[in-house]
């Protein structure tokens, strides 16, 4: 039911709202029967019914031109009253009242003010010209009408801030949920397909030389699939998960170092890890960044320095969690295109987004990262 009405009451043709139009039709046909029968006598027809076309019309672009309606309704009532008699007709008392909280609502201040004073200065006129006395009345009630006007005015402006508000965090919260998916997907992904990638091409360099090295390189390709398989799989459901269903946080933990390493190894590198922090001591979200770090700079080691010494090493000191990889050699790896740098920007998301922060460059002849995280939240 609330539904329909605000649809009825959005609705427009060409650009004038429904309501208004409806407003306008219902009380000019008020005001011609008034002025046809003379009730009450308010002048000639040739005067009464153009005055009242013109008043019940300006509030067909009440909205839209207020200040421009308050003017017309003003001079076209005086121009009555001094020709004949005010419209003091009921309908043309609604037409002032609609038109001045009209000009309180949609107008800016400057022309509110302006409108509504030209409305009760129209008014004051006619009740002079009348010869009346209710200049206390009118200010009272066409007084309180624009400062309705003006309530609704400031209600509707708040209404499309926090509207505009809302929206603009419901964007927010989509593009970060965007920005996590892409992140948890390239290291789902990125580093079996780069172990893949290295080991299909030792397999067909060592296919003509050494078959029995060369099927190794195979089924450790092999295993990398199956692995990329079971982790896309894993990180699918999640996403597909109700919200009460599946835990959002995807599997890998630090505890898992050593099967992630084991991979690494059987790729080629040479990797010394020195671990000695259990992942049931960390905090929501530390466990997987610092696994996620291991596994982006394994995996980077793997696909452009080739098969060379690693030292992985995960440890606590002064409350930080300090996850440091680092090789001091590289090799010259062939056919390999430089990356744009999205797997090393999304750590440091991730490291950022828990308080901490993560170096990484050339050291001697390798590379080194560097991530520093507290193991607990800072409070400000």
């Amino acid at each position: 039911m609330h539904g329909s009405w605000t649809s009825w009451r959005s609705r427009r043709i060409h650009g004038v709202p429904v309501i208004d139009l409806t407003l306008a039709s219902l009380i000019g046909a008020m005001a011609l029967a008034s002025a046809l029968h003379h009730e009450p006598p308010e002048g000639p027809l040739w005067l009464t019914v153009p005055v009242a076309i013109v008043l019940s019309g300006a509030l067909v672009l009440r909205q839209v031109r207020p200040l421009a309606m308050a003017a017309v309704v003003a001079v076209a009532a005086v121009l009555q009253a001094v020709v004949s008699v005010s419209p003091g007709s009921l309908w043309a008392l609604a037409v002032f009242l609609i038109v001045m909280v009209s000009v309180g609502a949609h107008a800016s201040e400057a022309r509110a003010a302006t409108g509504g004073a030209l409305l009760l200065a129209s008014l004051f006129l006619q009740e002079w010209l009348d010869a009346g006395s209710d200049y206390l009345f009118m200010v009272l009630v066409f007084g309180g009408a624009w400062l309705l006007g003006r309530g609704l005015h400031g209600w509707s402006r708040r209404a499309i801030a926090a509207e505009t508000a809302n929206t603009e965090t419901a964007r927010l919260a989509t593009a970060e949920e965007r920005l996590r998916v892409a992140r948890e997907l390239h290291d789902v992904v990125a580093h079996s397909l780069g172990v893949i990638a290295v080991q299909s091409e030792a397999a067909d360099a060592l296919f003509e030389r050494d078959p029995q090295r060369a099927r190794v390189a195979v089924q450790a390709v092999q295993s990398s699939a199956r692995d990329a398989l079971d982790e896309m799989r894993q990180f699918l459901g999640v996403l597909r998960a109700e919200p009460d269903g599946l835990p959002l946080e995807p599997i890998p933990r630090l505890d898992g170092l050593k099967d992630l390493i084991a991979t690494f190894t059987a790729a080629g590198l040479r990797v010394t890890l020195t671990h000695d922090v259990r992942s049931a001591t960390l905090r929501p979200g530390l466990d997987l960044t610092a696994y996620r770090i291991v596994q982006e700079s394994l995996s980077n080691v793997l696909r452009y320095a080739g098969p060379v010494a690693v030292s992985v090493r995960v440890a606590t000191d002064s409350g930080h969690l300090r996850v440091e990889v680092s090789n001091a050699e590289s090799m010259r790896v062939t056919g390999v295109t430089r990356g744009a740098g999205l797997g090393l920007l999304g750590l440091r998301e991730r490291v950022e987004a828990l308080g901490g922060s993560l170096s990484h460059g050339p050291v001697g002849g390798g590379f080194r990262v560097v991530a520093t995280i507290p193991l607990e939240v800072e409070r400000s």
